[in-house]
């Protein structure tokens, strides 16, 4: 099997991405973007001006010329939300109108002519994603993965490179490349040391960004057993973050991450036989504070492997409180999963009395 770790990477490719990082881009000096900054602590920083949003730190103004230049550690900052109104890269505005409507060719004609013209840093480095999006949606992915290459050799310090290097692996996968997807993610994990030296938190999210990636190559390849233990790793790099009171993007993702990992080591470990670590693993979740649509799942699937060992009473008490999550997204699952074992098991079991039949039979109608 691949190696899980970068053991595969080239001499090659391994030299110049250590190049690349190593060093500061020579790229030119972009123009100062209006911003809003969302900070981990204190009031938001309206109309600012930012000038670089790199791994280790944000470097902005208030003036719109930017002078008076002024930084903020990355741990300071939560978000930056950019004013789109101020774009005037005619290209890429365009190619946001053809991606709109459906028109993948010349939405990425127009998002690749408009990285070298763009003002700001924010629209060069969009583009690009939007770009290999674009290609993505006309099954080019070898063309997506030279874009999303050129964002960390362009600018090897801003802060979307480790996303980019994560999208590159993806679209590979989704091209059905797996060596080359699981090389991908190989590399972002042998630069994660990198990262954690501009950014502390980096090199956790490296991590495990690079080991869910080569986990879902061993998926595609129904590896489960290579799924779960890869997956484990990337567990130890997750942590669920502390409740934001502004709730933005970047605390979403980091949820939507957290139990996902968790779904799928899950399933993993279920696919591989080991079905008692499997009821664990969504043990843990359903106790989470997480989003309804996973603890609801995580309920499902508990009840799914009870039922599949023939445990029918568990199965359907886990089905049954799957189904009563408010704000659940698997009630219709669950309900017929609580149904099918009542008719199958529980209407006929002769140790029940039939008032205990018909309290049974009012919890589903209650799904």
């Amino acid at each position: 099997m691949p190696s899980i770790t970068a053991t595969r990477l080239t001499r090659c490719a391994l030299t110049l991405v250590g190049v690349v990082l190593a060093t500061t881009a020579s790229a030119k000096e972009y123009a100062p973007a209006k911003a809003d900054v969302i900070r981990a602590e204190g009031d938001p920083m309206n109309n600012v001006f930012v000038i670089a949003n790199h791994l280790d730190e944000v470097t902005y103004s208030t003036d719109p010329d930017g002078a008076n230049r002024a930084r903020l550690k990355r741990s300071e900052v939560v978000e930056i939300d950019y004013d789109l109104r101020l774009v005037s890269t005619t290209s890429y505005l365009q190619a946001l109108g053809q991606a709109s409507r459906g028109n993948w060719d010349k939405a990425a004609e127009g998002f690749l002519s408009s990285t070298d013209k763009a003002r700001f840093e924010w629209v060069a480095v969009d583009a690009l994603f939007r770009a290999a999006e674009a290609q993505s949606k006309l099954g080019k992915h070898d063309e997506a993965a030279k874009t999303l290459e050129q964002v960390y050799i362009r600018m090897p310090k801003q802060w979307r490179v480790i996303e980019a290097m994560e999208q590159r692996g993806e679209v590979l996968l989704a091209g059905g490349k797996l060596d080359a997807a699981n090389e991908a993610f190989g590399l972002l994990l042998s630069r994660a040391d990198d990262f954690g030296r501009m950014c502390d938190p980096c090199e956790a999210k490296a991590m495990r960004k690079g080991l869910f990636g080569q986990a879902m190559v061993a998926r595609k390849r129904e590896d489960w057993s290579t799924v779960a233990k890869l997956l484990q790793r990337a567990i130890g790099h997750l942590s669920l973050p502390e409740v934001d009171a502004h709730r933005g993007k970047a605390y979403q993702d980091q949820v939507m991450v957290y139990c996902q990992t968790y779904l799928q080591l899950g399933k993993a470990q279920a696919e591989s036989g080991d079905s008692a670590a499997a009821l664990k693993t969504y043990k843990h979740l359903r106790f989470q504070p997480v989003p309804a649509q996973f603890r609801s799942m995580a309920l499902l699937r508990a009840a799914e492997l009870l039922a599949a060992k023939g445990k029918t009473m568990e199965a359907f008490d886990h089905a049954i409180m799957s189904g009563l999550v408010r704000g659940g997204t698997v009630r219709g699952e669950a309900r017929k999963l609580a149904n099918q074992l009542f008719s199958e098991h529980i209407e006929n079991d002769a140790s029940l009395d039939l008032d205990t039949k018909r309290q049974y039979k009012d919890y589903v109608s209650r799904l």
